[in-house]
Order: C-alpha cells, then structure tokens, then sequence
C-alpha cells in the first residue's frame, strides 16, 4: 500500500524532531551515570557536538560564549574525566594493561547491547 504524503510528511517530521533531539544531546544524563558509578567529569567540561564536524566529544567550556563558559576554564594538569573500569566495556578477563589486538571488546559491547535495559551499561 502506498503511503499519503500526509503520512511520509508526518514521518519527516518525527525524523527531524529526532535528529533535532540528538543534535541538542548536551551529555548531562552521560555525566550524572558516569558520576553515579564513581567516576568523575570535570565541571568546567562538556559533551557535545564538535562545532566544527559531526562528531561528539568531551570538550572544555569556553570563557563566555555560547555554552556559558566559565570563568575559569581548566588549570594545566587537571583531570579533566575519570572512568572506572567496571564501567568500560571491554572484553570478558580484561586486564587494563592488556593491549590485544583481537575483536573480543566488539564482542563484549555487542553482549551488552543484545542485554539492552538489563545491562549494567544501560541506557548508554
């Protein structure tokens, strides 16, 4: 059956508000996990859209700007994110000093998004 173009328009919309939603994604949910499982983001960080390319990172907030800033930025040396390696995905019998070159964290991730809600890494 065909669709109407009220239908396919209705669809583009609900695309748009989507890619909206994603774009506007600041990380705070990301950080408030993360922080919950005891690790650390620096507050004068943020997650977000590289400006410059489509890609998302931790990036320092500006002094004013858009973002709000901060009047401080981030001191030489600071720390800027601590993760504990309970709550990296990496492969079964990990060792943080192993460098192997296998698929096995491809694998490990691929388990925790098969378990969806009822991995330890929900929702991210």
């Amino acid at each position: 059956k065909e669709n109407s173009n009220d239908e396919i328009l209705k669809t583009l919309e609900e695309d748009q508000k989507e890619a909206d939603r994603n774009i506007a994604y600041d990380g705070s949910d990301l950080i408030d996990w993360i922080k919950s499982n005891g690790g650390f983001i620096h507050p004068n960080t943020r997650i977000g859209l590289d400006p410059t390319s489509q890609y998302r990172g931790v990036f320092v907030k500006s002094v004013g700007g858009e973002d709000g800033g901060t009047p401080d930025g981030i001191e030489k040396d600071a720390i800027i994110c601590e993760i504990p390696w309970d709550v990296i995905v990496s492969p079964p019998n990990y060792h943080y000093n192993d460098y192997g070159t296998t698929c096995d964290a491809l694998h490990g991730f691929y388990h925790q998004f098969q378990l969806g809600d009822e991995s330890k890494y929900a929702p991210y």
